[in-house]
């Protein structure tokens, strides 16, 4: 308006004045869809992306504490230990080495930390039976049969399931956001948003998969 006011006083009122009448209608047509034109929809992704990517870290974390028959720091080195008050991951109480592939040390920080490593590995739902020697905590890790590979199976599924659904209810959610952002705007916008999401979606729940495929292929690979 302020433009088309600026080329009126310049001698071509008529263009001006028929500039600033659309821009009027259009702004009466705003404020009766209920919506400042000058406004964007209060929509972003990003929050919604994140809760996506935050299942897929959570699915990969738990993945990694999957035994697949090899020795593989990730196995334990997230487990929570009792320490002093204190709940810490074993990798914050020693070094988590591989010394063969059936054996895992811990080369621990402290001496005191011994028995609440060797507690906490004992209390994981893995079957492993640490030992304690001096400032280390061997783990050993028996070979696993055909019925053991199958349950790993299962429960790398079930954890894919429910990343799955983590993500399904992320896309939920961003879908309610967007509808109610989008309750006076532009349908076509409202699509091309949705149809945005659908694609986040979608490659968050192949990630998933994929990540699915590579344990899977992992833990058959060491059958017995």
């Amino acid at each position: 308006a302020q433009y088309a006011k600026g080329r009126a006083k310049g001698g071509k009122g008529g263009k001006g004045k028929a500039a600033a009448a659309a821009a009027a209608a259009e702004e009466e047509e705003a404020e009766q869809a209920g919506q400042d034109p000058g406004d964007e929809p209060d929509y972003d992704h990003g929050p919604y992306q994140e809760l996506m990517q935050q299942a897929v870290d959570h699915y990969s974390h738990e993945l990694a504490g999957i035994r697949t028959g090899r020795a593989n720091p990730g196995l334990i080195e997230n487990l929570l230990v009792d320490a002093h008050g204190d709940h810490l991951p074993i990798k914050a109480c020693g070094t988590v080495t591989v010394r063969n592939p059936q054996l895992l040390a811990v080369t621990l920080f402290h001496p005191s930390f011994a028995q609440p490593v060797e507690k906490a590995i004992k209390a994981s739902p893995l079957s492993l039976n640490p030992t304690s020697e001096g400032a280390e905590v061997l783990v050993k890790l028996p070979r696993m049969t055909q019925e053991t590979i199958e349950k790993m199976v299962k429960l790398v599924n079930m954890e894919a399931e429910q990343a799955k659904q983590s993500i399904r209810n992320a896309r939920q959610k961003a879908m309610d956001a967007i509808k109610k952002a989008f309750k006076s705007g532009s349908a076509d916008d409202k699509r091309r948003t949705e149809k945005e999401l659908q694609k986040l979606h979608d490659e968050y729940v192949a990630e998933a998969e994929r990540l699915k495929k590579v344990k899977d292929t992992e833990l058959r690979q060491h059958k017995d």
